[in-house]
């Protein structure tokens, strides 16, 4: 049987018995947060898809410092929500919050409309920005299996604005641009905001784009067992961890309610020792999921560069960076 989180956490109890149940799983916890920072843990590696779904064009009527968009001729759907909204090919873009219930009529966006009032605009609901999983915490790739290219990520808003400031480049999408948190989903104040990435230039049909990335670490409960590479030696690399922290705490208040195992300097050891078999097991694991090797990552790499492509779009080398 594999062991759990909860042997861990009871046998730091043993070393520190004033610990409550909660403040010895709120030590585990770091343990095992710290953890999952140290590297791209094999067992951290997960697969998702960023979906884009087609364009749609239409009439719409807006009404200046109105949130509110009448559909004089566009259809909205349910699954616009969380989509974006723009007239024509104009800025700024909107996110749609709400679409009426009754016939699909209307739509609400995240911000007051600034333009002239217009009964019939012409109007694009597009996919301008995608949000990320729940448990998303760092890109390892994402790829366009259409055009055979990785997207680039690390992009800043400030860098499009000074390529596209306007949003007009019409060629597939190059990479993802961060953005913001997600603040579209609003049927639950529960959920907490996603990461958001605006994904430049704009897709215009529908595709799916295979996503690798480094998720978040997960909530532990009494019956997390230890998984991927920590199966091996996780019970004595968080033990380390744990007690990292219970040497860190005083105790109670009241002179019996000290903490005995309280030790600045052993609280240092139990920490060096901890890192020091992360890293032995980082080893372990790069053996399996290599993540050290450098890579050179020159600017023309993500490009179909050939000639062909740059006479298309009229750049130069030093133009050639996505």
């Amino acid at each position: 049987m594999s062991d759990t989180f909860r042997a861990a956490w009871q046998v730091a109890g043993l070393h520190c018995p004033l610990a409550d149940p909660v403040l010895l799983r709120t030590w585990a916890q770091w343990a095992y947060n710290r953890a999952c920072q140290r590297r791209n843990w094999s067992h951290l590696r997960t697969e998702s898809l960023i979906n884009v779904n087609d364009q749609k064009t239409g009439t719409v009527g807006v009404t200046v410092d109105s949130a509110t968009v009448a559909g004089n001729g566009m259809v909205f759907a349910a699954t616009d929500v969380g989509r974006q909204f723009r007239l024509a090919s104009a800025l700024p873009i909107y996110s749609i919050l709400t679409v009426s219930l009754a016939g699909a009529t209307s739509c609400t966006i995240d911000q007051v409309f600034t333009g002239t009032t217009d009964p019939a605009a012409s109007a694009v609901i597009l996919d301008a920005y995608v949000t990320m999983p729940e448990n998303f915490q760092q890109f390892l790739a994402v790829v366009d299996p259409v055009n055979k290219w990785r997207l680039r990520w690390g992009i800043t808003e400030d860098e499009i604005n000074r390529w596209d400031p306007g949003r007009q480049s019409s060629i597939s999408p190059r990479c993802l641009v961060s953005q913001r948190y997600n603040v579209a989903d609003t049927s639950n104040v529960t959920t907490a905001p996603r990461a958001r990435y605006e994904m430049w230039p704009y897709g215009t049909t529908k595709r799916s784009y295979p996503l690798l990335y480094k998720r978040k670490p997960e909530i532990l409960d009494e019956e997390s067992i230890f998984v991927g590479p920590f199966a091996r030696r996780g019970f004595d690399i968080f033990l380390e961890g744990m007690l990292c922290r219970a040497a860190l705490w005083p105790g109670l208040n009241g002179t019996d309610k000290k903490n005995p195992y309280f030790n600045l300097n052993l609280s240092a050891n139990h920490e060096a020792r901890f890192y020091d078999m992360l890293d032995e097991l980082a080893t372990d694991d790069e053996d399996l999921y290599p993540t050290w090797k450098v890579l050179v990552d020159y600017p023309l790499a993500q490009v179909p560069w050939d000639s062909n492509w740059m006479q298309s779009h009229d750049v130069s080398l030093g133009d050639v960076y996505l």
